[in-house]
């Protein structure tokens, strides 16, 4: 038996599961009736889900609150360490930040936004900066921007188009 797609040609179940999971980190946490109401889903839908999700060790539960587990972890060290410029950048990214005392952003563009692969913080850092993970647009960020001033027209235009 197949899954059921939506218009846009997508697993239904999947996009609902990654919702769930984006909802519990922008909350920091959720009670089953929380999500529910904030996904107008069902209850016993929500239910199914987080047990699911908790089963797996992608989430999990404390004092009635889901939150998303240290699982993710794997997943992100393996996409981050699989970048050869991350292997090559890390101890000049150290080094820069201690030099300065500030922080020193490294990131990559994916699909027009800015992803923030890893952050060295010195002593001095007076701001507390994104979580590496983080995407934003290119145009909001001073990492972004520079970034866009080393693309080519044709991409920067592309990703403005897609604004």
């Amino acid at each position: 038996m197949s899954e059921p797609e939506t218009d846009d040609g997508c697993i239904q179940s999947v996009k609902r599961a990654f919702r769930i999971v984006e909802a519990l980190e922008q909350n920091e946490g959720l009670r089953m009736s929380e999500l529910a109401t904030k996904l107008d889903i069902p209850q016993s839908t929500a239910h199914i889900y987080l047990k699911t999700l908790q089963k797996t060790g992608y989430i999990v539960k404390h004092d009635n609150e889901y939150n998303l587990g240290l699982r993710f972890l794997k997943h992100g060290g393996y996409v981050r360490y699989r970048l050869q410029v991350y292997q090559a950048a890390k101890s000049e990214i150290d080094a820069l930040a201690h030099q300065t005392g500030e922080a020193v952003d490294f990131g990559i563009e994916e699909n027009g936004k800015r992803v923030l692969v890893y952050k060295s913080e010195g002593p001095d850092v007076v701001t507390k900066k994104p979580v590496t993970g983080d995407y934003a647009y290119m145009h909001m960020t001073a990492l972004g921007k520079a970034m866009l001033s080393t693309l080519e027209k044709e991409r920067v235009d592309e990703i403005v188009d897609d604004l």
